[in-house]
């Protein structure tokens, strides 16, 4: 009985001793980020880049981005997924919250209440933001490739 009193006095020792000199990691240092991102007006899905490899991945979205006036509109899910921001849809504004902690208020559409109101909880589905100003608000670096007909987001 002595010695299974010892073997474990032993593990439980041992552990604290691993856990004191392993280095904390947490699960955002593990996870890869979006280093670049490529959208295209018309296009179905963005590529991406991540920190962990060269290769590109492709990110499906719900509305295809758009180009009005010179400026490209891109969805909010896009927005969020790529710069693995939070966003609160309660009320007539949705507020994206950036990994920094800044905030960006992006009030509804006529459209958007109207479909609130009836009680679509994809009413802001459809919403799209200005590429160009939202990323920048978040401290990325936006280009756009005219030749290539292209808006490059980077980190």
């Amino acid at each position: 009985m002595r010695k299974i009193q010892k073997a474990a006095a032993v593990l439980i020792l041992m552990f604290f001793f691993l856990a004191a000199v392993s280095p904390a990691v947490s699960a955002q240092e593990i996870a890869p980020t979006v280093t670049k991102a490529v959208f295209r007006p018309g296009a179905a899905r963005v590529e991406i880049y991540l920190d962990n490899g060269p290769e590109p991945r492709f990110l499906e979205i719900s509305t295809p981005p758009e180009l009005r006036g010179g400026r490209m509109y891109v969805p909010l899910d896009a927005v969020c997924q790529i710069m693995d921001s939070s966003v609160d849809l309660s009320g007539d504004c949705a507020v994206i919250t950036f990994p920094t902690g800044d905030l960006y208020r992006v009030p509804a559409t006529k459209r958007v209440v109207e479909k609130l109101q009836q009680g679509d909880a994809g009413a802001w589905a459809e919403c799209i933001l200005p590429l160009r100003q939202v990323f920048q608000t978040a401290g990325y670096r936006v280009t756009w490739d005219q030749e290539m007909r292209m808006a490059v987001v980077e980190r």
